[in-house]
């Protein structure tokens, strides 16, 4: 995950934590340990968030534009984030696919 990425895009937004806590419906304190690495956001999380920035999940939290060296990421920490991006979405795809099903009637 690339919190620092998170606050920047808030603070292009004009967005405090607060605002954007509340946008997401979540708290303060939730999106202060994000940004500070304290905690890693639940794929609703991600999603909310997202949501109340207006952009996509992996321009916030899976930026693959960063020059991971400049920006201090070792590579055990760039091969996670990989894999969670994959898993989201596998995890979209797999949704889509069953609201599809059942929409057919199955």
């Amino acid at each position: 995950m690339n919190s620092n990425i998170l606050n920047i895009v808030r603070k292009n937004r004009g967005m405090s934590k607060t605002e954007l806590a509340r946008r997401a419906g979540l708290s303060r304190i939730t999106i202060s340990n994000i940004e500070n690495h304290e905690s890693n956001p639940t794929q609703k999380t991600i999603t909310a968030i997202s949501h109340a920035l207006e952009k996509h999940p992996s321009e916030i939290f899976f930026n693959m534009n960063v020059n991971h060296e400049e920006q201090g990421v070792d590579w055990m920490t760039y091969k996670w984030k990989n894999r969670i991006l994959a898993l989201f979405f596998i995890n979209q795809l797999v949704m889509y696919g069953l609201i599809i099903y059942l929409l057919k009637g199955g």
